[in-house]
């Protein structure tokens, strides 16, 4: 496993976080892959940036949200790299002025381009939170 593929999947998974944590959607969109799929916690699989982008934009419209990554372990073999997390996270839907608390894991599968690009192939978590406590 390379050293340089693992920073820069992590420099990527990084971007990611700040885009999320930023409310913006193109930060977000922009690691993706083109037939990428999103797989939320509750809510069908989402397949395609077109569709990730567009699910972002109303998610975005309703909520904000702030989330650490308080582990991450990357594996990288050949041309797929795989980033296991755990993550803490505060929402405020619209309206509200009070954060929801979350605690949960999630994997996130990188796929290199033929170019040497690495983006964002699969993205799916899930809560160990009842969104109440810490």
């Amino acid at each position: 496993m390379s050293e340089a593929d693992r920073a820069v999947i992590a420099r990527a998974s990084a971007r990611l976080l700040e885009a999320v944590n930023g409310s913006d959607v193109a930060g977000v969109v922009a690691v993706w892959a083109e037939d990428g799929v999103m797989m939320p916690p509750g809510r069908p699989s989402i397949r395609g940036r077109r569709a990730i982008e567009d699910f972002l934009g109303r998610l975005f419209s309703e909520a904000r949200f702030r989330f650490e990554f308080t582990t991450s372990e990357i594996q990288v073999v050949g041309d797929l790299a795989s980033e296991c997390v755990t993550y803490a996270a505060e929402t405020w839907l619209k309206g509200t002025s009070q954060p929801t608390l979350d605690r949960g894991k999630g994997i996130h599968l990188f796929r290199r381009l033929p170019g040497g690009t690495w983006v964002l192939a699969a993205d799916l978590w899930n809560s160990e939170s009842d969104g109440k406590t810490p």
